[in-house]
């Protein structure tokens, strides 16, 4: 019982000698949360150009990857993933308003399924 709340006593002790940082932390993801919701299309474009830029990223190491790996389909599959995420980041980054409706519909199918 004493181990625990020497656990929650150093859990307190550290929350509290960082209440300031995470308090102006908190205060500018409020501003960031409410430029957002004032600006739709920008905070859209912006997470349009984030996945794009992810996709493009994560294809490219995929890519890399790929020539490490023994064996025909796994090499291929891999190469295929590589292949697919770099041209969706491509496609997301060259046209970033095409690449939100998409990325609309996709949540829109997960969420039916």
């Amino acid at each position: 019982m004493s181990d625990m709340r020497f656990v929650d006593s150093l859990l307190f002790g550290r929350l509290r000698s960082a209440s300031r940082s995470l308090f102006w932390v908190g205060l500018g993801m409020l501003v960031l949360g409410i430029g957002a919701i004032v600006f739709p299309l920008a905070s859209t474009l912006a997470v349009a150009l984030l996945i794009g830029s992810l996709l493009l990223i994560s294809g490219i190491l995929t890519l890399i990857g790929s020539f490490s790996i023994h064996g025909t389909g796994p090499f291929f599959g891999a190469l295929l993933l590589g292949l697919l995420s770099i041209g969706a980041g491509v496609f997301m980054l060259g046209n970033p308003l095409a690449g939100a409706v998409s990325l609309t519909i996709l949540v829109g199918f997960i969420f039916m399924f």
